[in-house]
């Protein structure tokens, strides 16, 4: 078994709380915190509350669109960029009302 990065387990802890407390916010919180953190901290992050691409199609579920655009960013230097482009294609789709 592998032991886990300090503060792995607490993170994991606050992003349940977070999900199970606030879902309709959720996305939003991890788009905002991923934005104020470096970059090489992204994969404990998203090691905690799931792939980025999975975040960005819950708030494209929940309309918030504007935050999932801002994660594009996030899918793409964490998933490449065929996973991103093909998310940035959705949600063009869903905005223009045809999605």
């Amino acid at each position: 078994m592998q032991a886990q990065a300090p503060g792995a387990q607490l993170l994991s802890s606050v992003a349940s709380l977070l999900r199970s407390t606030f879902p309709s916010l959720f996305g939003e919180c991890v788009v905002a915190v991923a934005r104020k953190t470096d970059v090489s901290l992204w994969p404990a992050l998203f090691g905690a509350v799931g792939s980025p691409a999975a975040v960005l199609d819950g708030l494209v579920e929940r309309g918030g669109l504007v935050a999932a655009a801002n994660m594009l960013l996030v899918v793409d230097s964490m998933q490449g960029v065929g996973v991103a482009y093909g998310k940035a294609v959705r949600l063009l789709q869903v905005r223009a009302g045809g999605g």
